[in-house]
């Protein structure tokens, strides 16, 4: 049974936001709506005496000759209790306003307002992620007695391989955390951690003790003495003496990221905000793709595998923008921003294969396999240049003061990333090329296929509805 990384990481950190906007739900008595200013005529931030004079005081209380008690309270209903400071008004330590009037940066159009210390935020999210999937190139197949299971003839069928994979549904997890830096909320610091649930495609297959069903490897075959679409035979029940064999294949990918980022205010006015994001990010994307099989006949058993594995790692600054926009209790939040950097690839192709004969016992191992062999095997790397485009689109309903539920749509996209089965060379009808001269550590004659001039790379994307909690402190 697969441990699902994403869900365990969520459960760790639900209940301590939850936790924290908690702590926050008390003594909300007295709390005013969101679009009330709270200026100079604001209630709560006054006491009175007999003489009917009014000054400006933090307490919360007013005063008679004989005791002090408590201030009446502000209109209750459900304003009171959502958020006591109206959106858009940033206050300064010690009821010291950040400005008056007007909108902008550092603005506060509804008059000075003591808010205290700076302010935490941060966010766990459930994701529901797609990607964009890879290309298999036809890796199984089974056929008839004439066409054996080469590509195109008639009979043939693909059974692993020959489409498209990984576009199924992957669970995800980010969590996000920030710290206002200044009791005006101008500059800020933050972070966030995307991780994807692995996403992991099996294929198993065996023959019965009469070599049923046929089970072939294709490709096409560039030895110049043949020059035709070939196959490796797994089983086959019309060879003499007979075949039987079993095959395994899987193609797997992993998916994280994480960027660090300064949030500083660019514009700001009642229920709506700019800020300007700018930082670092990192990302890296592992793929691979796995191939194996075991033949046996009277006389012999005999062994291949193939394996294909890229790291894709980047490194780079990101520059952006995120504008929130208040309506009452629900906010709509948008974020788009672009990293640029360098992406650092490598590329791990490796190959085995054997022969055991039964009458003697001996075992003859060989480095390579089908699909890598002397041609292309061998650790490969290169560094380019890459971008990575984000945006995301979020609408969040306040539930408490501290805390906000909220659903909502992200879409991340890489340029420049290496694939597993993109390093297997093919010709025609798709199938993988290699020239049978260099099978059993065979020396090449003709052409050198699968040839690997270079990494070849494609762009790769996730994107996905996210569901979640954000909260303040």
């Amino acid at each position: 049974m697969k441990i699902n990384q994403t869900n365990r990481m969520l459960a760790a950190f639900l209940p301590l936001f939850i936790g924290l906007a908690a702590h926050g739900a008390d003594g909300y008595g007295g709390a005013w709506p969101r679009s009330m200013p709270r200026g100079d005529a604001g209630y709560a931030n006054y006491i009175a005496d007999n003489s009917g004079s009014y000054i400006s005081d933090d307490s919360g209380m007013y005063l008679t000759d004989e005791l002090m008690v408590e201030a009446p309270p502000a209109p209750g209903g459900f304003s009171g209790y959502l958020n006591d400071r109206p959106s858009g008004a940033k206050g300064a330590k010690g009821g010291k306003a950040c400005t008056t009037g007007g909108c902008g940066l550092g603005s506060d159009p509804f008059g000075p307002t003591a808010f205290g210390e700076p302010r935490l935020w941060g966010s766990v999210d459930y994701m529901m992620t797609w990607t964009k999937g890879r290309d298999l190139p036809p890796l199984v197949t089974t056929g008839n007695q004439a066409g054996r299971g080469r590509l195109g003839e008639p009979g043939t069928e693909i059974l692993f391989g020959g489409e498209r994979v990984g576009q199924d549904i992957r669970t995800g997890g980010r969590v996000g955390l920030g710290l206002w830096l200044d009791p005006c909320e101008n500059i800020g610091i933050g972070g966030r951690f995307f991780l994807a649930e692995n996403d992991w495609v099996p294929y198993a297959n065996v023959s019965n003790s009469s070599g049923s069903p046929l089970l072939a490897r294709p490709f096409f075959d560039t030895n110049p003495l043949e020059n035709t679409q070939s196959v490796l035979r797994i089983s086959d029940p019309w060879r003499s003496p007979l075949l039987t064999g079993r095959v395994q294949a899987a193609a797997a990918n992993e998916l994280n990221n994480l960027d660090a980022y300064f949030r500083i205010g660019l514009y700001q006015c009642r229920e709506r905000r700019l800020d300007l994001l700018t930082g670092y990010q990192y990302s890296e994307i592992r793929d691979g793709l796995a191939i194996q099989h075991r033949s046996r006949d009277l006389f012999s058993e005999f062994y291949f595998a193939d394996e294909f594995v890229t790291e894709n790692t980047f490194h780079g600054a990101t520059l952006g923008l995120s504008g929130e926009y208040e309506y009452g209790p629900v906010t709509l939040q948008l974020m788009s921003k672009v990293g640029f950097g360098n992406m650092r690839q490598r590329v791990r192709i490796s190959g085995e294969s054997s022969q055991f004969d039964f009458a003697d016992e001996t075992l003859v191992s060989y480095d390579s396999g089908l699909l890598a062999v002397g041609s292309n095997l061998g650790t490969h790397s290169d560094a380019v240049f890459a971008v990575v485009p984000e945006a995301e689109i979020k609408l969040r309903y306040q539930v408490t003061r501290h805390l906000d539920i909220a659903l909502g749509y992200s879409l991340l996209y890489w340029t420049n990333v290496a694939l597993a089965a993109d390093q297997i060379e093919t010709g025609p009808l798709g199938a993988p090329l290699v020239n049978s001269t260099q099978l059993w550590d065979g020396v090449l004659d003709g052409p050198d296929n699968p040839a690997m001039p270079r990494i070849r790379d494609t762009g790769f994307w996730a994107q996905g509805m996210t569901f979640g909690v954000t909260f303040r402190h």
